[in-house]
């Protein structure tokens, strides 16, 4: 059941009635005492979606999570899960939840299978289906030959693979992971990100925060960039390139030395005024665009301009360089 609805149209009608929009905020809103940690927040996550979620510390991402999960409520606008507003109907939007916060308590003591088995009883799973879901999430988290051991026993890698599916037993459709890949080596958290890029195909919708930036470039499909409580930017990898002024760069391995190549680029009015940086590393230089030069004509007027090409790649600007031009390091 879905919450009455204030009017027969709108933001809201559509909140609650689009099948595909699995969590939506408008206007979120939150403060703590003076500081304003959240400053109307609208997103929109749909299924399938992994939304990666980036902020310096102390930019909301935390707060975001926990009125998303039913923990506190904010002081204006509304969120809705599956249809469902979070607080007014907290019960119902939980159904639909599996939250993982950035610092989990563990059972200790517990086996893998015990600890999975009290879980599944929690989230009321029919008992004559819980033996079989249990087996599933230790073949999907890669601890069914762990279910046995003692929880204390295992490595954090392992125990956050444990805790990812102790939120997937009851199979819900959105799942907000606060920093899970926080701590874990190099190993674990390749691990945890394979397990994530399948959540994508089953059609769940992540909302998932993280300081470590290749990490969120390598899984998700959409980012929203908070700084001091605001928003911004929402939005595809891609159209995030494009806020920065770099949609386009050209990674150039020339046919000559690269520094020699550069001050060629640099001396000549018309590739100066085609690239508003060139990058010179040890074997490759990086080309960034002006605005209102095609990408088209690169490979041409780098060839007039009497240089050798050996290859040429087009990319577009990584997260973190997204971040870095979109951010100023403040907290709220």
């Amino acid at each position: 059941m879905t919450d009455p609805l204030p009017e027969p149209a709108g933001e809201h009608y559509r909140a609650v009635h689009d099948p595909e929009c699995f969590v939506r905020t408008m206007h979120l809103t939150k403060s703590y005492g003076p500081v304003r940690a959240l400053d109307d927040i609208s997103i929109e996550v749909r299924s399938g979606d992994i939304f990666g979620l980036v902020g310096p510390n102390g930019a909301g991402k935390t707060t975001l999570m926990k009125i998303l999960s039913t923990l506190i409520k904010p002081d204006k606008g509304v969120a809705y899960v599956c249809g469902n507003s979070v607080w007014q109907r907290p019960s119902v939007a939980r159904l639909h939840l599996g939250f993982m916060p950035d610092y989990t308590g563990i059972y200790e003591d517990l086996k893998v299978v015990d600890y999975l088995e009290f879980f599944a009883q929690i989230y009321r799973l029919p008992a004559e289906s819980r033996g079989r879901r249990i087996r599933e999430i230790l073949l999907l988290t890669r601890l069914f030959e762990k279910q046995n051991a003692n929880i204390r026993a295992l490595s954090r890698g392992m125990q956050q693979r444990l805790h990812f599916g102790r939120l997937l037993l009851h199979d819900p459709d959105v799942l907000l992971l606060d920093e899970p890949t926080s701590g874990l080596d190099p190993h674990a958290r390749a691990d945890f990100l394979t397990m994530l890029e399948k959540m994508r195909h089953e059609r769940k919708a992540v909302i998932l925060s993280s300081h470590i930036l290749p990490d969120l470039d390598r899984v998700c499909n959409r980012v929203g960039i908070l700084e001091k409580g605001r928003l911004l930017f929402s939005g595809t990898l891609p159209e995030a390139g494009e806020r920065i002024g770099g949609a386009v760069r050209f990674r150039l391995r020339p046919g000559g030395d690269v520094d020699s190549v550069a001050s060629l680029l640099a001396s000549r009015p018309q590739t100066r005024d085609a690239f508003r940086e060139v990058r010179a590393h040890d074997a490759h230089l990086d080309l960034y665009l002006n605005d209102g030069t095609r990408p088209g004509d690169i490979g041409s007027m780098l060839l007039d301009a009497g240089v050798r090409i050996l290859a040429l790649d087009q990319s577009r600007p990584t997260l973190e360089e997204v971040f870095m031009g979109l951010t100023k390091g403040t907290v709220s």
